[in-house]
């Protein structure tokens, strides 16, 4: 299997056979795992590189992880004596939100800077360095970094409930038996209940991301207390959280 180096919107290429890829005593690293919250700024992804003797700096690149395919691909380079740039899949990733791509020749350092995280940036990233040899006996050869993951949380919000409507009906001295439902409103009463009576309580709201869960607690008159949890989820794209919802029936 051959592998494709891209840099600069796609203008540019080098074939390097397997066989050559990670050869010599160069070496490229990225910055660590990053975790931010949705719509957070300034997130720096730095890529590092030292030169092993004979060798000469070409390029370097940064990938991403597409979620499609699994495959690291570049998003934003460096390619030597030309300008930084971003590649087209950096562009439908990043686009106006890149607030920085820069070369630092005396750090040997490609910096990368991005605002407004969301969800779509939560992946693996790696970066690549390409180098040559004053030798012509050796050809370009490809090293790249560990891959490491960036991750967005989202605060959950506060989830709205109050008690389920009253459900008894006792005219004629006939205890009707129904069930009641908490839906989520802004303004809480008590409610009389018979014993007998079914009432199921609903709670529901944005659990965040990572995804939390609701926790209902009955506490007896000794203070004793009894934990019951049951969240089902589902995902909400627009907001990069999840939707929660839990009940619980007593009969």
């Amino acid at each position: 299997m051959d592998i494709i180096l891209y840099l600069l919107i796609g203008l540019w290429f080098v074939w390097i056979d397997d066989k050559y890829f990670a050869i010599g005593s160069s070496e490229v690293h990225i910055t660590g795992n990053i975790t931010a919250e949705v719509n957070s700024n300034d997130i720096r992804l730095e890529c590092s590189f030292t030169l092993g003797e004979g060798d000469a700096f070409y390029s370097t690149a940064l990938t991403a992880e597409n979620a499609t395919t699994n495959k690291f691909i570049e998003i934003a380079g460096y390619l030597r004596n030309t300008k930084p740039g971003l590649t087209s899949f950096g562009m439908d990733l990043f686009g106006n939100e890149t607030t920085m791509i820069h070369f630092d020749e005396t750090q040997n350092m490609f910096k990368f800077e991005f605002d407004n995280v969301t969800c779509r940036h939560e992946r693996r990233y790696k970066c690549l360095l390409l180098v040559t040899s004053s030798s012509i006996s050796v050809l370009p050869r490809l090293f790249e970094s560990d891959a490491i993951w960036i991750s967005v949380t989202v605060p959950p919000s506060k989830p709205e409930i109050n008690l389920p409507t009253k459900v008894n009906d006792l005219s004629g001295g006939i205890r009707n038996k129904r069930s009641a439902t908490i839906t989520p409103k802004n303004d809480t009463r008590e409610q009389d209940f018979i014993e007998g009576d079914n009432i199921t309580f609903k709670c529901e709201g944005d659990v965040g991301r990572p995804e939390g869960s609701f926790e209902w607690q009955k506490i007896y008159a000794n203070d004793e207390k009894l934990t019951y949890s049951n969240t089902l989820t589902k995902t909400i794209p627009e907001s990069c959280s999840y939707d929660g919802n839990s009940t619980l029936t007593l009969q």
